[in-house]
């Protein structure tokens, strides 16, 4: 029992090595994005890779999810260290995605639309 709990945390723990990656590979190549590039920078082998994602589309789909929980994790840290009043909340949110946006964080809202865009996903992601 308790090694298949290790196991999971272990497999955990990798997935989100995975994701980091392939959104800052996303962040950088858009479109072009190489599943080579993704595991040479996790130090991995792409059958590790596809033991955790079964396809590129399952992984940019992943990569997406992983992509907006960072973004509202981020607005919520801008929103909560603002002043109580919803003005200066919103005010911090928007300045936060702002300057995402200037810093073309793979995380940001552009990369995020890029990533749907490019992949040619006109129906929502449920992932």
């Amino acid at each position: 029992m308790a090694l298949d709990r290790f196991a999971r945390h272990i497999k955990g723990i990798r997935n989100e090595e995975i994701l980091k990656a392939a959104l800052k590979e996303f962040g950088q190549r858009g479109s072009t994005m190489r599943i080579e590039d993704v595991t040479a920078s996790v130090g991995i082998g792409k059958g590790t890779l596809y033991r955790h994602f079964d396809s590129r589309i399952e992984l940019l789909r992943a990569v997406l999810a992983y992509g907006v929980r960072e973004l509202q994790l981020r607005a919520l840290a801008a929103r909560d260290a603002a002043d109580a009043t919803a003005d200066h909340g919103l005010t911090a949110v928007i300045a936060e995605l702002a300057a995402m946006n200037a810093e073309r964080d793979p995380a940001s809202p552009a990369s995020l639309c890029r990533l749907r865009v490019c992949e040619g996903w006109p129906e929502p992601l449920d992932a």
